[in-house]
């Protein structure tokens, strides 16, 4: 049990993380390194030098930062999910046609972290130009997940330039317990589409 102040302490020490995160990133990137605001909904703000996204599970932060501000970035780490993350995530997360490819899986734990994950990574992708929250059912996997990508497409018109239909590549890789998720979505182009 950690008092009040206890847990202040370690969210000053995680948003330190990040900051020097971003930092080593940006200087990896020879992008000059400034200070990432967020919004008040807690989406970063990111400079017209370079735009990214985060993401942090348990003791694993990912960074993804690109030059530029034509693609708005979306990346996103998650463990596999144990009996109970998988009764939660098929019933909040996955669709009926989802829990069929589910059932077929295998890996049912890295079926519903996986299928999760990329969901949280087309959000933060697509916020920017959505400006507000919508579900997990916004977005359906059109097949199983296989060579380090996933396919979609989104099942209700979200923006303008992401209308009903908008076919969505999410890629993944593997990282010891964990699945890493990104996908890109290009900034303010008619009818784009995320690669």
């Amino acid at each position: 049990m950690c008092d009040r102040s206890d847990a202040n302490t370690s969210a000053q020490a995680d948003a330190g993380k990040r900051a020097d995160l971003i930092r080593s990133a940006q200087r990896h990137l020879g992008v000059p390194e400034t200070s990432v605001s967020s919004e008040p909904t807690g989406a970063p703000v990111w400079p017209n030098s370079h735009r990214g996204s985060l993401s942090h599970w348990g003791s694993k932060t990912v960074c993804l930062l690109a030059k530029g501000n034509a693609w708005d970035w979306g990346v996103d780490v998650e463990g596999h999910a144990d009996a109970e993350a998988v009764r939660s995530i098929s019933q909040e997360a996955i669709n009926a046609s989802e829990r069929r490819l589910l059932a077929q899986s295998d890996d049912k734990g890295r079926f519903c972290a996986l299928v999760f994950s990329a969901k949280e990574s087309f959000f933060k992708a697509a916020f920017p130009r959505v400006g507000r929250v919508f579900g997990f059912d916004a977005l359906r996997l059109l097949s199983a997940p296989g060579s380090g990508q996933m396919n979609f497409v989104t099942t209700i018109p979200l923006a303008p330039d992401l209308p009903r239909g908008t076919q969505v590549t999410v890629h993944y890789i593997q990282v010891q317990d964990a699945v890493i998720t990104w996908t890109a979505l290009q900034a303010s182009s008619p009818n784009s589409l995320a690669r």
